[in-house]
């Protein structure tokens, strides 16, 4: 068996969610028109947004809502293809962000994802075009296949400790993303191909050269960058993340 390695790297340091399930045809939706958002008070789930809503919202917000302190899920394309959204904040009543959420919200350029949320599934922000930074809370442990791919402005990513899992091509075409496949850079270092692994039930931890690009000078681990592996033990994808220590990228 072996082991695919995917290689990321996010140029600065700052902090680091969720299955959703499809909403029967007997769902009780409730319109919240301070902010635009529909929600399914029956089976829980936020489901779709006002074509006249505001560019800057906030989701499950208690006292919008006026439904308690009930836990909801981002449904499967409730807020796709809206590029009237600017900025989204969840409130920690939020548990869950599902497939293609925000896919192709081409403006949406400010995401505030809660320490409740634990998963994002895949797809969830493919396409935001505009976004350039992203906050990962603590609390997250799945990130999902092509989350954030084609965010191609996406240059500073934060990935908590308690992410365990993370998709194959979830930061494709960002600019903090380094693919053995597609073998993409960022602006200034470069990162050896890291071979296929053969599973041995154990930790596996390859060598990785990381390289300044002008230069082609090796940078030095624990001096210029660290290291975190994730999903390296059992057999399938595995992730690296390679973090710039300081004012280097």
């Amino acid at each position: 068996m072996k082991i695919k390695s995917f290689l990321m790297l996010f140029a600065v340091l700052m902090l680091s969610v969720v299955s959703v399930f499809a909403q029967g045809d007997d769902s009780d939706v409730y319109l919240d028109g301070k902010q635009g958002v529909y929600y399914d008070t029956r089976h829980q789930y936020v489901i779709g947004f006002t074509n006249t809503g505001p560019s800057v919202i906030t989701i499950g917000n208690p006292k919008d809502l006026h439904l308690g302190g009930w836990e909801w899920i981002i449904d499967v394309g409730a807020f796709k293809d809206c590029s009237r959204l600017t900025e989204v904040t969840m409130s920690e009543l939020i548990i869950a962000i599902g497939d293609n959420a925000f896919r192709n919200c081409t403006n949406l350029t400010k995401v505030s994802i809660p320490t409740t949320v634990t998963t994002i599934d895949d797809n969830a922000f493919q396409g935001c075009s505009s976004l350039t930074e992203l906050t990962i809370p603590e609390g997250v442990t799945t990130i999902g296949e092509q989350a954030f791919k084609g965010c191609d402005n996406l240059t500073k990513v934060s990935i908590p400790e308690s992410v365990t899992s993370i998709g194959e091509d979830a930061f494709k075409y960002t600019k903090c993303f380094l693919g053995i496949t597609h073998k993409e850079t960022n602006n200034s270092v470069t990162v050896s191909d890291i071979p296929d692994q053969t599973y041995t039930g154990s930790k596996i931890k390859p060598e990785i050269t990381v390289l300044e690009k002008e230069t082609a000078l090796a940078l030095t681990l624990g001096t210029d960058y660290t290291i975190r592996y994730i999903g390296n033990i059992e057999s399938g994808n595995a992730t690296v993340i390679i973090t710039g220590i300081g004012d280097g990228d």
